[in-house]
């Protein structure tokens, strides 16, 4: 059911992303691949923490301020795995993890503002949110994003 309403949300973003065209705002669904990360501790029996790569999904909503320049706030998701890395070598599947991030992006265009289709550049900061499953205590860190594209 909650997959449902996921799927629900995202067609009915990517149907207002195309109706909201003429105006200046701009509501997006987008789903693509996520690469993992990894952090390291020291003085542990676990050497390295790393992420599973997956499905990252989301929602944003933009306003363009210049010609040139959109604001948007972004919210993405990714369900994925958290793996620890033995001094040996040896990795253990620890536990299932949703990675929330929420950001206010920056997001530049390149080209010509009359073309149908535009290069840009992206600069997000805002938070991270990891929510490790079965029912732990999550925790928030500061995040920034750089990318690119085109639209």
């Amino acid at each position: 059911m909650k997959r449902a309403k996921i799927l629900f949300v995202v067609i009915l973003m990517a149907f207002v992303s195309k109706t909201a065209g003429a105006t200046q705002f701009e509501f997006m669904s987008f789903a693509g691949l996520r690469t993992g990360g990894h952090f390291s501790v020291t003085g542990e029996d676990f050497v390295k923490f790393s992420f599973d790569d997956g499905l990252a999904y989301g929602l944003t909503f933009g306003i363009v301020t210049r010609s040139n320049l959109q604001v948007e706030f972004m919210w993405s998701r990714e369900d994925s795995l958290l793996r620890a890395s033995l001094l040996g070598g040896s990795g253990l599947e620890l536990f299932d993890i949703h990675v929330d991030q929420y950001h206010l992006n920056f997001v530049i265009f390149l080209g010509d503002g009359m073309s149908r289709v535009q290069p840009y550049l992206l600069i997000g900061l805002g938070a991270t949110y990891f929510d490790p499953k079965p029912a732990m205590s999550g925790e928030t860190r500061f995040s920034w994003s750089l990318g690119g594209g085109v639209k």
